[in-house]
């Protein structure tokens, strides 16, 4: 039988005594003192293994940080790759529509990134904002100019920079024969927002929908907007919503059979001249008669103007229009006063966090797009170019290659005679020889894992017969 040690802490001197009576049944203890060590050489080793622990620690964050710093790296030349070429494609497809020359084209996107720093918005909403509104036939001025102006609305209303650029060409065109300005429109919309319940969207909303209609009943933008203020502070239903109902209302108005309907009442629906007046003022009128007719009257004269499914919007109006001091009043006046509001506005949104942030990466956008150009580009284009032609040549009948494609060809040849011959069965010993090894070593793993099963069981016997001759 062999020796087996078992390691006892403590005062061993009694129990030594004693185990020492059965050393004749051939049984040998040895008993060691642990605590005999110098407290020196413990404490020794202690500080070695800390400083084998902190030198571990170092190599890990050395690691950590080389591995950050190549990652890093690779990131920024990708997102410079990235950014050079984004932005190339974005300004050649509004250039398809311009038409303009390399020079003017860079100067043009030069302005583009200024619009996105002004107004906190990603390049590729100003670049989307911009190939919209140069479809429309503007000019390279004109189109920088309204992509500002949609990119300010977008910002101050909610609206995406898509839905801000049909809202704003559908106020500019609707009323061109005012002479309307698209910077003008911002700036109202934001001053009659700043001072009614009704947001910037509604009023965008709302006048891309009636504009047209407003100006064929000679309608202006600043009557289109009181009344569109006043109908949401009543009645809470949406820009959109209350757009199509005034769409219907005037609609009506046009309609001869209604003209003599309010004739009849007594409401003035035509001037001196016989010509038939403005629907603001022909809605005015109606309001100081409307509270004096019957309910009966109310109901079919409300029904001939709006319809059975704008009445609530029409009664909102005539109720506000019927006052002195009522929100269409003041809303016209608000609007007809403003200058610079919306540009005000976005100035001190600019000095927020959040747009300081997004100007920063507009920034690394545009740098990246610079270096790209100057170190990225020539090699791309190059590259493609080799390769593409490579490609070309070799989708030309075998005859008609040139001299290297043909040379490439007997290489590949080559490689797939081999593959197809003796790599097959080079692969096949290797496949056959790692399967071989994966046996074995499962062989010895399952061994080796019963013979400690094995000499547990032993060792577990020997203490259990440790334990009986000690107790």
């Amino acid at each position: 039988m062999s020796d087996i040690i078992l390691p006892i802490d403590g005062d061993i001197r009694p129990l030594e005594a004693k185990v020492n009576r059965f050393a004749s049944k051939g049984i040998n203890l040895n008993l060691r003192n642990n605590l005999s060590q110098p407290l020196g050489r413990i404490t020794g080793q202690v500080s070695e293994f800390n400083k084998s622990l902190e030198a571990s620690n170092a190599r890990v964050l050395a690691f950590g940080a080389s591995a950050g710093a190549v990652y890093a790296v690779g990131r920024a030349f990708q997102e410079v790759i990235k950014s050079s070429v984004e932005v190339e494609k974005q300004l050649l497809d509004i250039n398809v529509v311009l038409n303009a020359s390399q020079q003017n084209l860079d100067r043009f996107g030069k302005s583009l990134f200024d619009i996105a720093r002004n107004t906190a918005n990603p390049f590729s909403a100003v670049s989307k904002a911009a190939t919209e509104l140069a479809r429309q036939g503007l000019g390279v001025e004109e189109t920088l100019k309204r992509t500002s102006d949609a990119l300010i609305l977008s910002r101050l209303s909610g609206l995406d920079a898509a839905k801000s650029v049909e809202a704003l060409t559908a106020a500019v065109n609707s009323f061109s024969k005012a002479g309307l300005t698209s910077t003008q429109v911002i700036n109202k919309l934001a001053n009659v927002d700043a001072a009614f319940a009704v947001s910037s969207a509604d009023l965008a909303e709302a006048i891309s929908r009636v504009g047209s209609t407003a100006q064929d009943v000679g309608v202006d933008i600043d009557e289109l907007i009181s009344l569109v203020t006043a109908a949401q502070q009543t009645t809470a239903r949406g820009g959109s919503v209350i757009g199509n109902s005034f769409k219907t209302i005037f609609t009506r108005l046009q309609r001869s059979d209604t003209l003599s309907e309010l004739e009849g009442l007594g409401i003035a629906v035509k001037d001196l001249a016989g010509e038939t007046l403005p629907a603001v003022q022909i809605l005015q009128n109606l309001a100081k008669t409307f509270n004096v007719l019957s309910s009966s009257q109310k109901a079919s004269v409300a029904e001939t103007v709006g319809g059975v499914y704008q009445i609530n919007i029409l009664r909102a109006a005539l109720g506000d229009l019927g006052k002195q001091y009522g929100v269409f009043n003041t809303a016209l006046n608000t609007s007809r006063n403003s200058t610079n509001e919306a540009i005000k506005r976005n100035e001190e949104l600019n000095k927020s966090n959040d747009a300081l942030l997004k100007q920063l990466l507009t920034d690394f956008k545009q740098a990246g797009k610079e270096i790209g150009d100057i170190v990225f580009a020539p090699t791309i284009k190059d590259t493609a170019g080799f390769i593409s032609k490579l490609l070309e040549d070799f989708r030309k009948p075998e005859e008609s290659r040139s001299a290297g494609s043909q040379l490439a060809t007997e290489v590949l040849k080559g490689f797939g005679d081999f593959v197809s011959g003796p790599g097959i069965a080079i692969a096949t010993a290797g496949l056959a020889k790692i399967f071989l090894n994966l046996a074995k070593f499962s062989a010895e793993a399952f061994k080796g894992f019963m013979g400690i099963q094995s000499g547990a069981d032993k060792l577990a016997a020997a203490q259990q017969r440790i334990n009986t001759i000690l107790l």
